[in-house]
């Protein structure tokens, strides 16, 4: 084959397995007998926009070794001192950093959870 008959197979196979899944639905029924053993990892993060603290708070959760960073906007992780204030309950101090834009940043390295979320610190 010639390279640019190759390319034009390579897209043709890509646009029609993208297109496959996306017109695939799957509709899911709630089981009774699942619904206790699922846990969807809801993250609280308050107020926002903070001044001196910010909380951190995870509940529905099935991590297991939870670590939580603050990077500026450029992704610089920025140093800590987080506070555990109860179950699944952490307070983040903000008062020696500058105005503006942050990422608070919740990972769990067991379960392959990693989320960003984005605070103002005024």
């Amino acid at each position: 084959m010639r390279p640019k008959s190759f390319t034009i197979l390579t897209f043709l196979l890509l646009f029609s397995a993208v297109a496959f899944t996306q017109s695939r639905q799957i509709q899911l029924r709630p089981d009774s007998r699942l619904s206790n053993s699922i846990k969807i990892n809801q993250i609280e993060l308050f107020p926002n926009p903070a001044s001196d603290f910010i909380f951190v708070k995870i509940k529905d959760s099935n991590l297991s070794d939870v670590k939580i960073e603050l990077r500026s906007m450029i992704g610089n992780r920025l140093t800590i001192d987080i506070e555990k204030v109860g179950i699944n309950q952490y307070r983040i101090p903000l008062k020696n950093f500058a105005t503006g834009y942050y990422f608070v940043v919740v990972k769990d390295e067991f379960s392959r959870f990693n989320k960003a979320y984005k605070i103002l610190k005024k």
